[in-house]
């Protein structure tokens, strides 16, 4: 009969397996996956902006500090300095996702601020 070990005998050692995952904080901003990669494929290769306006205005994570405010997205980064509107931003990432994109029309934020329809 095999002798039963408590778990005080065993050793911590004996209990990880495999190696311990890396910190967050240790890894390369390379190596995380931010959208860069995507973005850049969209933006930047369907020549709907220069490579220096996406390097510009691309947020880059500081992984030493913790984040002190909310990123503003990038298609919103560009609309605000007058680089891409912000409607064909959203056009442009839908045609290139294939995901569905429902404009928003005058028509419906009128009703909404004359409330003639009541939420």
């Amino acid at each position: 009969m095999a002798s039963r070990k408590t778990i005080s005998s065993i050793s911590p050692t004996r209990l990880r397996t495999q190696p311990a995952m890396p910190s967050i904080r240790k890894l390369a901003a390379d190596q995380i996956d931010d959208g860069r990669k995507g973005m850049h494929k969209v933006f930047v290769e369907s020549k709907t902006i220069a490579l220096a306006d996406f390097n510009a205005h691309w947020p880059a994570p500081d992984l030493a500090l913790p984040p002190k405010a909310v990123v503003e997205p990038f298609i919103q980064i560009l609309a605000d300095k007058g680089i891409h509107p912000l409607e064909k931003s959203l056009r442009l990432l839908c045609d290139k996702t294939r995901s569905a994109f429902l404009p928003l029309d005058n028509a419906l934020h009128q009703a909404i601020t004359q409330q003639r329809y009541r939420f």
